[in-house]
């Protein structure tokens, strides 16, 4: 979010304040006064777009997103074709998979 309004704070103050508007939930804030939060429509790479068209690079997502991206096709089309042969066994000591053996 920094990123998206860097220009429009310049002052600690001011950033505190963008932190506080986050749609990060922060513990003891008021559900009822706090802004409502941003919504997210799709992602790719590095960058989240909202509702309105406007883009937030996203600095702070899982492990994964943050080393390849979102929507990262080779990722994407490697998960849809190990879900279309097996989603998922639960190891017991007498089942394995192709992949795990």
């Amino acid at each position: 979010m920094v990123a998206r309004y860097a220009g429009a704070y310049s002052t600690l103050q001011d950033l505190s304040l963008l932190l506080r508007m986050s749609p990060i939930w922060h513990p003891y804030t008021q559900a009822k006064t706090a802004p409502p939060p941003l919504k997210v429509k799709s992602a790719q790479g590095i960058w989240l777009e909202l509702d309105d068209g406007s883009r937030l690079m996203d600095c702070i997502s899982s492990w994964w997103v943050t080393l390849h991206g979102h929507a990262h096709a080779a990722i994407a089309t490697a998960i849809f074709e190990q879900a279309n042969r097996l989603e998922q066994v639960i190891l017991l000591d007498s089942l394995t998979t192709q992949q795990s053996s």
